[in-house]
């Protein structure tokens, strides 16, 4: 079949740069985010119509695990005074 050969370069390799690109510049964010809001916002920033909110929120949340909040000290029970 003539033209339908992949040798010298394909459709296909411009979507493996991206990629690569796109893998590359996660590594970039989580480096330079504080926290998983910091990372969320780096990343739409540069690819704002990424569309894979559920998938971004779920990647972004196994590098930056909700921290558990502190449980509050039940108040400590009073003493009745003496009159």
């Amino acid at each position: 079949m003539a033209g339908s050969s992949n040798r010298g370069g394909s459709k296909l390799d411009g979507g493996n740069h991206r990629m690569k690109k796109y893998m590359a510049d996660w590594d970039a964010n989580v480096t330079r985010s504080k926290d998983a809001a910091s990372m969320r916002a780096n990343v739409l920033k540069q690819y704002p119509k990424l569309g894979m909110e559920f998938t971004l929120n779920d990647r972004v949340a196994t590098y930056f695990p909700a921290q558990p909040t502190q449980p509050t000290q039940p108040a400590q029970p009073t003493q009745p005074t003496q009159r």
